[in-house]
């Protein structure tokens, strides 16, 4: 099985897609331009959150604590895979300058919530199984499952080996080139949300008293755990750069698919 594949100059030129700085300009120029609605979708995640942060305030029994705390997780990833797909539907319809209304945006994703479950399940269990068995299986895993969100969102009706073969196709023939854009991509957007983190974080920290080094030192050593409002705070954080990831997927996958 080629996974690599070859390329000759004129194959590479056809193949060629937009840069990561491309890629991430035009990111943030649709990200800008929707910030209202993106923002609105995406505001969404506070509520497993928030009802993670209201849980510590109540006395409960280590039973009923575990049994809230796993409704919660359920609905974390439920109400996750909906606002990913609306993000993703919403990059979509605007990239491609499609007219999509709102109610028809939450529509598309509720009722592809099903095959979003059993992709997300699988992508989760392909690359953490393959990183953890050997390395190259979960990078190849990441790269072919990239982009099965989007192909399953792009018609109604799309099946759950449809969305996969259709992302893995995308790869064919330039694998490293896609693992680059994907990997950069990423992790210029994770690098901002760590420096953003970074500097609430501490400012937080100070405003509290807190010494950081000693609540790390005091979590590692089971003497303390992290306050509950540190969670949220990062939850929180996260708000404005989810939708730039899921935008970002989408005009690579365009990129893709048009070359």
């Amino acid at each position: 099985m080629k996974i690599f594949g070859k390329q000759n100059k004129e194959t590479s030129q056809q193949n060629a897609v937009p840069g990561v700085l491309t890629l991430l300009k035009q990111t943030h120029a649709l990200a800008k331009q929707e910030r209202i609605l993106l923002a609105g979708y995406a505001a969404w995640i506070m509520m497993p959150a928030l009802a993670t942060f209201g849980v510590t305030f109540l006395s409960l029994s280590s039973f009923w604590e575990s049994t809230l705390t796993n409704i919660i997780l359920v609905g974390d990833i439920l109400l996750g895979t909906w606002v990913g797909a609306c993000l993703t539907l919403v990059a979509m319809s605007r990239l491609r300058k499609e007219p999509l209304e709102e109610r028809e945006i939450s529509t598309r994703a509720r009722k592809a919530l099903p095959v979003l479950l059993y992709l997300f399940a699988f992508s989760l269990f392909c690359v953490v199984a393959g990183t953890y068995l050997l390395v190259l299986p979960g990078i190849v895993a990441f790269v072919w499952l990239a982009f099965t969100d989007v192909a399953a969102l792009e018609k109604s009706g799309v099946t759950f080996s449809h969305a996969i073969t259709s992302s893995k196709n995308l790869s064919k023939g330039r694998f490293l080139n896609v693992f680059w854009k994907l990997l950069a991509g990423n992790a210029v957007l994770g690098m901002v949300y760590f420096v953003l983190c970074l500097l609430v974080l501490g400012s937080a920290f100070a405003a509290a008293g807190i010494n950081p080094t000693e609540l790390l030192n005091g979590v590692l050593t089971a003497e303390a755990k992290f306050p509950s409002w540190i969670p949220l705070l990062l939850t929180a954080l996260s708000l404005p750069l989810i939708p730039y990831t899921a935008i970002y997927t989408v005009a690579l996958y365009d990129g893709l698919k048009t070359r």
